[in-house]
């Protein structure tokens, strides 16, 4: 039941974040590699043996993981994993008293599904579960009933969640934490009595890492093409009664609007908002085709961010004329990144002019 339940929160995972997610730039796209050390803490085991039952005391120990995997671009990524932790048993508890050691090893192959919730900074929170099988190794445990010893090795199923944060250093490296619950079925492992012990494993683990992407960059979208022109009406000729200087002629030929925004930041300021409006009555008093905003940012952050971010900057001031009453297809929205500065500065440099869209109408 716990297999078929977990097999089916995965697959449900899988299907649904597929589904609804799209390629997006600031998400992982192609084969990345990583690792993970730190400490896990078993929890204290019930071993089963002739009827009896024994409770098996594991220390904390250290824990290691390495993976390779796929980012899909849309959140979703895929990962194999091999892990290994290590712990020592501080005692065991039964009928004929508390005392005992020896070890309990685990090594493991998971095959992962984890989702990466990006945003508009470089930490990069994640949730993911996995499946796969493990051996748990005993050595020595005990003294156990009749004092005897369990020793030997057996290969199960095993299931694990995991909650993690990562922090993006560039376009290929990220370091992250992480804290996982692995489990596995009980292992029935022989004793030196010649029968057999049965051995749950539940685990609690913490770790820091490093992963590094080989192709972490998507395809930036296309801009969304202009609606065709729609020709504006001629204003109708003034009355017999009307001077014909009376009559407003439309506004033709480009014109341009620049708004600025604050570091890291995507919304709209009140200051920014007083000019888009202005930019939204000059283009409703003219004759236009369409309206290109394009996005900017300075060269704090990775390029592949500083795409992302300054597409959210474009769509976020189409958002604006919108609500003005600008149509939606007569506005094309484009991203530049950190390509084109308007004050050139060298990298990681926190420059508020380069923080900007530019606004177009033609």
């Amino acid at each position: 039941m716990v297999l078929r339940a977990f097999s089916t929160a995965i697959v449900l995972i899988f299907a649904v974040t597929a589904a609804q997610a799209q390629k997006r730039p600031e998400y992982l796209d192609g084969i990345y590699v990583g690792g993970n050390v730190g400490v896990h803490k078993p929890q204290n085991s019930s071993m089963a043996r002739n009827g009896q039952t024994s409770t098996v005391k594991i220390g904390a120990g250290a824990a290691g993981t390495a993976a390779i995997g796929y980012g899909f671009g849309n959140g979703l990524r895929g990962e194999l994993e091999l892990g290994h932790r290590a712990g020592s048993v501080r005692g065991v508890d039964n009928a004929t008293g508390a005392a005992g050691g020896g070890r309990i090893d685990v090594s493991s192959l998971m095959a992962n599904v984890l989702y990466d919730f990006a945003n508009e900074t470089s930490f990069v929170p994640y949730l993911g579960a996995g499946i796969g099988g493990a051996r748990l190794r005993a050595k020595d445990v005990g003294p156990d009933q009749g004092n005897a010893f369990v020793s030997g090795a057996a290969n199960v199923f095993a299931y694990q969640g995991i909650v993690g944060l990562d922090y993006r250093i560039g376009d290929n490296m990220a370091l992250g934490a992480s804290y996982r619950y692995f489990a596995t079925q009980s292992a029935s492992i022989g004793s030196t009595a010649g029968d057999s012990a049965s051995i749950p494993y539940r685990d609690h683990s913490i770790v820091i890492g490093m992963r590094y992407a080989f192709n972490p960059t998507i395809a930036v979208p296309a801009a969304m093409p202009a609606a065709a022109a729609q020709p504006v009406a001629a204003p109708p000729p003034p009355a017999a009664s009307q001077p014909p200087a009376l009559a407003a002629a439309p506004i033709v030929g480009p014109r341009a609007f620049t708004v600025f925004f604050e570091f890291d930041k995507s919304n709209v300021s009140e200051d920014a908002n007083r000019v888009l409006v202005q930019a939204a009555e000059s283009a409703k008093a003219g004759i236009f085709t369409r309206i290109r905003a394009t996005g900017h940012a300075d060269t704090m952050g990775t390029p592949r961010y500083n795409m992302a971010l300054s597409i959210r900057r474009a769509n976020a001031v189409r958002d604006v004329l919108v609500r003005e009453g600008i149509p939606a297809t007569q506005i094309v929205v484009i991203g530049r990144g950190e390509t084109q500065l308007l004050v050139p500065t060298p990298d990681q440099i926190n420059e508020p002019r380069n923080r900007r869209v530019e606004i177009v109408i033609e």
